[in-house]
């Protein structure tokens, strides 16, 4: 089993399915490995049992065959929350597939988990009453920050564009077609 979840694209993971070089199953279970242990809050929703099913008889020869994707909340998956992250909604489950669900089933993707979302998608901010802040600022982007030589922040002068600079982008014009002869 792949102890790291696939760090390619669909495209080369369905590759390495037709291969033989790794099976869904060993991808999906990397991938629920990684969602079990971060600290992300990325997901809402975990339909592991499900979703090992599905990649148990996945059809490798479909173009997402045996691929294990996430789902953002604010779409509807048959049998899971559909809270749209509100808890307004907290009890409820969808019971249809949305248009874009039913293509990714019918491509051969395995829905696995429930991306977290803002309320009703109304920001770029996941932080909601009823999952949490989503933890990316804390964790990840501090985890791979490239250490600084001088921990002071720069001075505003070194930042800024010089009047030299300013003016020379405020000038660029896009060049233009000469005009057509009149010949």
């Amino acid at each position: 089993m792949e102890s790291e979840p696939w760090l390619g694209d669909s495209c080369s993971l369905v590759d390495a399915f037709r291969a033989g070089d790794l099976s869904p199953l060993e991808a999906l279970d990397a991938s629920l490995g990684a969602i079990e242990t971060s600290d992300l809050n990325a997901f809402s929703h975990v339909d592991a049992d499900a979703a090992r099913t599905s990649a148990a008889g996945a059809d490798i020869s479909l173009p997402f065959g045996g691929v294990p994707m996430a789902i953002k909340e604010l779409e509807s998956v048959a049998g899971w929350p559909s809270t749209e992250a509100s808890l307004v909604y907290r009890d409820r489950v969808a019971s249809y597939d949305s248009t874009q669900v039913t293509r990714l089933r019918a491509a051969g993707a395995v829905l696995a988990a429930q991306t977290t979302a803002s309320e009703f998608g109304g920001i770029n901010c996941t932080s909601t009453k009823l999952h949490g802040t989503h933890a990316i600022l804390g964790t990840w982007s501090e985890r791979r920050a490239a250490p600084r030589a001088d921990p002071r922040p720069p001075s505003p002068a070194a930042s800024s564009p010089s009047r030299q600079e300013a003016t020379a982008v405020a000038r660029f014009e896009f060049p233009r077609a000469s005009p057509a002869s009149s010949d």
